[in-house]
């Protein structure tokens, strides 16, 4: 078996990096704006008593027990997967949970990194509620219908996309398609890597034509995460939508959830938080198996689908609702009152855009009196390979310079090796001193003169600044090899200018580096610490 090299960790504050938008950097700072919008703080005291809160109201142990039941009643699971699913089907478990809908080959690396948090958390709550069972559950919104959005994975640089063969509906529903294909495509560049057999057999079995694309990306997750006790549950069921049946009912008749987002929302905005998600009159949706289509109310006692293919009355609708709650789906707005109904759920992970839109739901869940779970603010990870640590190493460069602009990097690159001093801050300063000097005069000679002078003073300054830039360029062309190579650093760290979170698949540093970093990732992953953790091979 191939040997892994040793590995370090370091961590960054995302507050203070560019790299991330400005609700992540303000989530993570605890901006005191955003506290009233929160039920709890992300803190250890806030575990004990968000656990007794939930404790007291949760009522749905029953049906979250048939629903395990159907998911995993024919799945081999370890002994640690299997107390949890215990804990949580029979026993007083708790959960802290996670949520994404189901991505090409898991997508970008921070699906990943959203179970690990989540991991993580939940193993250290358990601790800080002195030993209460705290199960990890990563939900799968296999109902989304955002097929465009979910249908890529990028290996070795190559974007590979899923064509379904379906047109239309929950992509969890859809058939794989030519995954197949995609498989034997990426296993010629797998199979030479020390890890890639793994690798290759992990997709094999977890993608077979005998499933949708829901159940192999459950497969997919649990042979990756299943032996450190994730649960992964599909809440596109019966049963699980059977809990929130009422709730659906009382949307349809009242449309309560409108008005109260809506005074969120204006709240938020007065602090400086934007809308994330949009709130509609019924925030429900009719599913088929090739559509996924909105509810409109267009009577006081008839509603229809917005293709209009679907028409109820009033009656008919409430009685479609309780007999087959599975067919109607919540949007954004209602999705996570689900989530929060069927689990016993005390914390939601996620990442800087869905906490953005959760920060909008606190006062839906009061007035519905269903608790609202601590938000915390999944893990960044940016993994180093030994050929950046190299390239760094030579050019003179530390780790922190890969989380600052490019262009700032090159510039303090260039002039630190000019063999005298290359920028003209001295002179301008000396520049300035000698028209304070110059003004003083012509202010004795005709006041009118000093606006002259101050208006020469400003050219002055363009013209040093314009040949402090000609002074750049011509250190960039002098260093060119370098500037180059600086260059590439960041875009194999930064692809396209994007966080490698948000674009490289998992699967490619599986089959260089095996399985065990991620074991060991998860093993340096703070709970809590919401900075961004770098890690390097």
């Amino acid at each position: 078996m191939p040997q892994q090299n040793p590995t370090s960790t370091r961590t960054f504050p995302i507050a203070a990096l560019d790299l991330f938008s400005t609700f992540d950097q303000r989530f993570c700072a605890g901006d005191p704006d955003l506290a009233p919008f929160l039920s709890f703080p992300a803190d250890k005291e806030s575990f004990l008593l968000a656990a007794r809160q939930k404790s007291a109201h949760y009522t749905n142990r029953p049906s979250l027990s048939r629903l395990i039941e159907s998911q995993y009643g024919n799945v081999p699971v370890n002994p640690a997967l299997k107390a949890n699913l215990d804990g949580l089907s029979t026993g007083n478990a708790l959960s802290i949970t996670t949520a994404h809908q189901p991505l090409l080959f898991g997508g970008a690396l921070y699906f990943v990194y959203k179970a690990l948090t989540t991991i993580s958390l939940a193993r250290a709550a358990s601790q800080w509620l002195d030993g209460q069972i705290v199960v990890p559950v990563f939900v799968l919104g296999t109902e989304d219908h955002d097929y465009e959005e979910v249908r890529h994975a990028r290996l070795f640089s190559e974007r590979l996309t899923w064509e379904s063969g379906q047109d239309g509906g929950p992509v969890g529903r859809m058939p794989i398609g030519n995954i197949s294909e995609l498989i034997a495509q990426a296993e010629e560049k797998f199979r030479p890597l020390p890890f890639g057999k793994e690798v290759i057999e992990l997709l094999r079995s977890s993608y077979i034509p005998e499933r949708t694309f829901g159940q192999s990306t459950f497969q997919f997750l649990h042979q990756l995460l299943g032996q450190e006790g994730l649960v992964i549950l599909d809440l596109d069921s019966q049963t699980a939508k059977a809990t929130c049946a009422d709730l659906f009912e009382a949307e349809f008749l009242q449309s309560f959830s409108k008005p109260i987002v809506e005074a969120t929302l204006a709240t938020l905005e007065a602090v400086g938080f934007h809308q994330q998600a949009h709130v509609r009159d019924i925030n429900l949706f009719y599913l088929k198996q090739t559509s996924e289509d909105r509810i409109e109310r267009v009577h006081e006692d008839r509603y229809q689908t917005i293709d209009r293919q679907r028409t109820w009355s009033r009656e008919a609708l409430l009685r479609e609702v309780h007999a087959h709650p599975d067919r109607f789906s919540p949007n954004v707005i209602l999705r996570p009152l689900l989530q929060e109904t069927i689990l016993p759920n005390i914390a939601f992970v996620g990442g800087g855009g869905e906490l953005a839109y959760w920060v909008q739901l606190g006062d839906l869940f009061t007035y519905l009196g269903v608790p609202f779970p601590i938000l915390v603010r999944r893990h960044s990870v940016q993994l180093i390979d030994e050929i950046t640590q190299q390239k760094l190493t030579k050019l003179g460069m530390s780790l922190d310079r890969l989380f600052q602009p490019l262009e700032t990097v090159i510039q303090e690159y260039v002039h630190d090796r000019a063999e005298s001093s290359s920028d003209l801050a001295s002179e301008r300063a000396s520049l300035a001193d000698l028209m304070q000097r110059v003004r003083e005069k012509c202010a004795q000679i005709e006041p009118t003169l000093e606006r002259s002078a101050e208006s020469t003073e400003v050219q002055m300054d363009k013209l040093m600044q314009n040949l402090e830039g000609k002074i750049t360029r011509g250190l960039k062309h002098l260093h060119d090899t370098e500037v180059q190579q600086i260059k590439g650093i960041f875009e194999r760290n930064f692809p396209n200018g994007n966080l490698q979170e948000r674009t490289e698949n998992v699967l490619p540093w599986m089959a260089r580096y095996g399985k065990g970093w991620i074991d060991e990732l998860l093993a340096a992953l703070k709970p809590l610490d919401s900075s961004l953790v770098c890690y390097s091979f």
